[in-house]
């Protein structure tokens, strides 16, 4: 009897071992109260005697009796005033909630495991609280007020950033490793982005800088070694091969009229370059060009127009440019002299079919025509 009072007063549930629910004490102490024998024995009146399975546990219907270890997953309830095995009931902590866990466990659907991430730091998304880690290890945010924020993500550790190196500071110049772009983003208000303005071209300037001139209002530019309006709308280039009166440090290409000797102008049949021939022009003169035995042979130039071949001492020769590069060209030469005065075409082209043309008379005269290309016709 000293059995069922232990077991009701502890309410302790027994698991068997070894498949026999074993003695666990002698309560006689030896004479007196029985031999060793089995926790479920026939010894016992208010026992039902039976053998046990490993797990089992001992419970109480009227009298002690076995009760059978459950299935995985079953919980220990109450049934009609006894503990029996049944579904787990709600209360529990659901199986589908997003736990935060150190590695993975089979009965939970949506946990997040640690030992899934890489060895790192721990950041976490918010509104999603998703966890991610970095390779970077963990460090100390050693950053005040006025020395900065965190450095960038190639950063180690978390140490104090450095003002125009690291981040945008105020009042220092700032500069950011190469390739990483800046952006700047306007909207209906405001336009994301000012260089700023200043009445004078700033002295120190680099190419690359830009500002707003509040005197010109014009946006200008550093560019080559030198400020320039920025490019904008149909502004046209300043290395095209303009006419200008003076020479402009804006433009790389431009001829400048100021540079010729003062005369009348002439123009180079393909490459358009201005040339000066010292003569006087306007109202219906012609450039005249005398050949005599200073200048004989002669070769011409584009500016001439009339040629007086002076053949009074000796014979001339005028050597005709190339009729190919200057379609549209045109000489009157004329012998003043008493001598032959030759004219000759350049290179393979011919005049009227032939490799030269010969004023061999005083006072005769002849106009030569580049027309077509390599030819020079006479009329």
């Amino acid at each position: 009897m000293k059995h069922k009072l232990w077991l009701a007063l502890t309410l302790i549930l027994l698991l068997a071992t070894s498949g026999t629910f074993a003695p666990i004490f002698n309560p006689g102490g030896g004479a007196g109260g029985g031999s060793n024998h089995n926790m479920l024995s026939s010894t016992h009146s208010d026992s039902t005697g039976a053998s046990g399975v490993n797990g089992d546990l001992i419970r109480f219907n009227s009298t002690w009796e076995r009760f059978g270890i459950g299935t995985p997953g079953q919980c220990l309830v109450v049934s009609g005033g006894l503990p029996a095995w049944g579904a787990c009931s709600a209360g529990g902590a659901p199986s589908t909630a997003t736990y935060i866990t150190q590695t993975s466990d089979g009965a939970l659907s949506a946990e997040q495991a640690l030992g899934a991430l890489a060895s790192g730091c721990v950041s976490v998304t918010t509104t999603t609280g998703v966890l991610a880690s970095s390779s970077k290890a963990c460090g100390t945010w050693l950053g005040t007020a006025t020395s900065g924020i965190l450095k960038a993500a190639s950063q180690d550790n978390l140490v104090a950033a450095t003002a125009g190196t690291d981040y945008a500071g105020v009042g220092v110049a700032n500069s950011w490793a190469d390739g990483i772009r800046q952006t700047f983003n306007p909207n209906d208000t405001n336009a994301g982005f000012n260089p700023g303005a200043n009445t004078n071209e700033p002295s120190a300037a680099v190419n690359g800088d830009e500002y707003y001139n509040s005197t010109t209002n014009k946006k200008r530019c550093f560019e080559n070694s030198a400020w320039i309006d920025c490019s904008g709308g149909n502004k046209a280039p300043n290395n095209a091969t303009y006419i200008t009166q003076t020479a402009n440090a804006d433009l790389t290409a431009e001829q400048a009229l100021s540079t010729l000797a003062t005369g009348c102008l002439n123009v180079t049949n393909g490459t358009g370059v201005i040339g000066s021939t010292g003569a006087t022009c306007g109202g219906g003169n012609l450039v005249v060009v005398t050949v005599d035995a200073g200048n004989s042979p002669y070769t011409t130039l584009v500016s001439d127009q009339v040629i007086r071949c002076d053949t009074t001492a000796a014979n001339r020769t005028i050597n005709l440019i190339t009729a190919a590069s200057h379609t549209g060209l045109h000489y009157w030469i004329k012998n003043i002299g008493t001598n032959q005065c030759t004219i000759t075409a350049a290179g393979v082209e011919l005049i009227d079919g032939a490799v030269s043309a010969v004023l061999t008379m005083q006072y005769e005269a002849i106009e030569v025509n580049a027309l077509t290309a390599a030819t020079w016709d006479i009329f």
